[in-house]
């Protein structure tokens, strides 16, 4: 069932873009998890994923 959310891998690759970095070389090199602790790190929360 889609509800009009993006996939995991959509949304791992526009958090990424807002902190600057390439989707394709993230993906080979990049861990998940880290990305999410950056992001909160230098946003200061996740409330701009959730709009």
């Amino acid at each position: 069932m889609n509800l009009g959310l993006p996939s995991f891998q959509q949304l791992v690759s526009q958090i990424g873009k807002e902190l600057g970095f390439d989707p394709d070389i993230f993906h080979t090199l990049g861990d998940h998890l880290s990305l999410a602790e950056y992001y909160h790190l230098q946003r200061g929360g996740i409330g701009e994923l959730r709009s």
